[in-house]
């Protein structure tokens, strides 16, 4: 009698055990229709990539095009019954469970392939007996619910891998520099060694190890009837050319890339940018760039020596931008001399008087209103005084000398400031301030005559747009 009664306690308990084990485990449905955070890319004019942005750094590849020899080196390394068991490995289990109970503490997890998958939706990376259970719960559960070829598919685009890779083709760039469809056996199998600890094996840190455990594999995938005694010494043999991912951001186009980064968070929002793996095509050369780079660089170093510089003294600093007047593509945009050292942006984001190239906006808004090249204005001396604030102002020509009677076409030629104030006068400052937002210049620019010599500050690229305008004939 007591011992029956002692059953059914024992039952109930371990019944609301598992209940409130099950309760914490996350909701797996949306899984059916896998849709992790993977990477935005950005291109160039050639189609090369320039900038990556993501949260998570993968590229979900369906199994089909995964190849073979590394799907069978990932089964090898973590779970040989993958196609025989129902999520959990009871013998594995077992075992992991005797040598923890040995060390007295967490040394083996014993996961299948199914186990490590669920481990990687739950919340909580704590290593304990209860996580464990809650992982071979979850994992039963997935095996109930999906078939095994898309746990494969989630697993091998889920797992990480170190250095910011998620999933196996963003792993194969990270390491070697090329998609998993070109990877060969002995790089297949240096990649499945990874997953047990992706910092321990990083191939830049501890070489030994990351071949030690490629060896594993390859002895694993033998053991396992997938290669031969041979393909597995023949791989072992063969040198691995690791090949560090490019930080495409920095290495290529930094200040056009992050311009465009903060472009596109503006308008898509950091969620869609980061997570839905879009890809972005943009105008910029390369080739271009690399040169508009050189010659901003340089030409800041002959200033600097030309004016003996010292050392110490803080860097001189410069922007350019090169864009096709054809279509208004932008080629190149180069906003400082080291994106590293400065991510200040000059090209976008410095304000800074424009000075006389500020005259042709003046210039042009004066034909709209009717003037002409040949119009004249008496190019000579000009006192202006302002008795609210008692100031007199005396603007002059840079030469200090006066030409008199000026067609607006030499004024032009010859910047003269005091002929482009008297026409500035003539034409009026709120005019002028509206056809220079129609030319796309938006910075907030002064309502007094002082912008007849540039005094006002605007960007580059807004610089650039107006006289785009001019350049393509008024469009």
């Amino acid at each position: 009698m007591w011992g029956l009664i002692a059953c059914i306690f024992i039952g109930l308990l371990l019944a609301g055990f598992v209940y409130i084990i099950k309760r914490n485990i996350p909701d797996f449905s949306s899984l059916k229709d896998y849709d992790p955070p993977v990477t935005t890319q950005v291109f160039d004019a050639r189609k090369n990539v320039i900038a990556e942005f993501f949260y998570q750094r993968r590229f979900v590849k369906p199994l089909p095009l995964i190849p073979k020899r590394l799907i069978q080196a990932f089964i090898s390394a973590e779970d040989a019954r993958f196609y025989q068991h129902e999520g959990y490995d009871i013998k594995s289990i077992i075992r992991a469970f005797i040598k923890n109970m040995v060390a007295g503490r967490i040394v083996q997890g014993g996961s299948t392939i199914t186990q490590q998958t669920a481990r990687s939706f739950l919340t909580t990376r704590h290593k304990s007996y209860l996580r464990k259970l809650q992982e071979v719960i979850l994992a039963y559960q997935l095996e109930q619910t999906f078939s095994k070829d898309h746990i494969l598919f989630l697993y091998l685009n889920q797992i990480y891998l170190g250095y910011g890779a998620y999933g196996v083709e963003a792993a194969s760039q990270n390491y070697f520099g090329k998609s998993i469809n070109q990877m060969t056996l002995a790089e297949c199998a240096a990649l499945a060694g990874l997953p047990q600890a992706p910092a321990r094996y990083a191939p830049d840190k501890n070489f030994s190890a990351f071949k030690a455990r490629q060896k594993y594999v390859l002895k694993r995938m033998y053991n396992e009837g997938y290669i031969t005694e041979n393909d597995a010494r023949q791989a072992f043999k063969q040198p691995l050319n690791i090949q560090p991912r490019k930080n495409h951001f920095t290495d290529n186009a930094p200040y056009f890339s992050e311009h465009v980064r903060i472009e596109l968070e503006n308008c898509l929002g950091a969620e869609s940018l980061y997570n839905d793996g879009l890809r972005i095509y943009t105008t910029v050369d390369m080739q271009i760039q690399s040169t508009a780079q050189k010659a901003l660089n340089n030409g800041l170093k002959a200033i600097e020596k030309r004016h003996n510089y010292p050392e110490n003294t803080p860097r001189l600093q410069g922007a350019l931008i090169c864009m096709d007047l054809r279509n208004g593509h932008i080629k190149a945009l180069v906003g400082g001399r080291d994106f590293s050292q400065s991510k200040f942006n000059r090209a976008v984001q410095a304000i800074r008087q424009p000075g006389s190239s500020f005259k042709p906006i003046i210039y042009s808004a004066a034909l709209d209103a009717g003037f002409t090249a040949a119009s004249i204005i008496i190019d000579a001396p000009i006192v202006m005084k302002d008795d609210e604030h008692d100031f007199v102002w005396k603007p002059d020509n840079y030469e200090k000398t006066f030409y008199g009677p000026t067609t607006l076409r030499r004024a032009l030629a010859l910047s003269r400031n005091l002929v482009t104030i008297k026409l500035l006068q003539k034409v009026g400052v709120e005019k002028v301030i509206d056809y220079a937002r129609q030319l796309g210049i938006t910075s907030p620019i002064q309502k007094d005559l002082s912008i007849a010599l540039g005094s006002s500050g605007v960007s580059l690229i807004e610089l650039i747009r107006a006289y785009a305008v001019f350049a393509s004939g008024g469009f």
